[in-house]
């Protein structure tokens, strides 16, 4: 992995970054080919990011200034293990990958857990999705091969 880069920035969303996200939501989306899945809208986003109680946050990480890459996450509640941080998704446009710039999103959620005496976090990664598989056992995640999602659209 090349070394990590003094000059990647990572920030907390701002209300000015939401083209940026969505058009990064979209990227993603197009990565897991599923772009005709996103149904989310521009103001919905905006409430749960910045509304009077918000659902979600989010990180921005930038290389030279340049748009890198994201990490949004919330808040879940393990009945086990207390509040914990889930780590909705996180992705880096592929000509930014292997910089460091996921490690530094990432650091930014386990800064935030820490902060809040959360007691972990928690996140899910497509089986097909090798390199972000290597990379989560590399920083010592647990991968659960146990549980089935399973999802419901009323």
């Amino acid at each position: 992995m090349t070394p990590i880069k003094s000059n990647i920035q990572v920030r907390e969303v701002q209300p000015s970054d939401l083209p940026l996200l969505f058009e990064l939501i979209r990227e993603l989306a197009r990565f897991e080919k599923a772009e005709t899945a996103v149904t989310l809208q521009a103001k919905e986003l905006k409430n749960e990011l910045f509304g009077p109680n918000p659902l979600c946050f989010a990180w921005v990480a930038e290389l030279d200034q340049e748009p890198a890459g994201f990490l949004l996450g919330y808040y879940r509640f393990s009945t086990w293990k207390g509040r914990m941080l889930y780590v909705e998704d996180i992705y880096i446009k592929e000509k930014f990958r292997r910089k460091g710039i996921g490690k530094k999103l990432m650091e930014q959620a386990i800064q935030k857990a820490r902060e809040e005496q959360l007691s972990g976090l928690t996140w899910q990664v497509l089986d097909w999705n090798q390199p972000a598989i290597d990379w989560y056992t590399s920083m010592g995640a647990e991968l659960d091969g146990e549980w089935i999602n399973v999802r419901l659209f009323p």
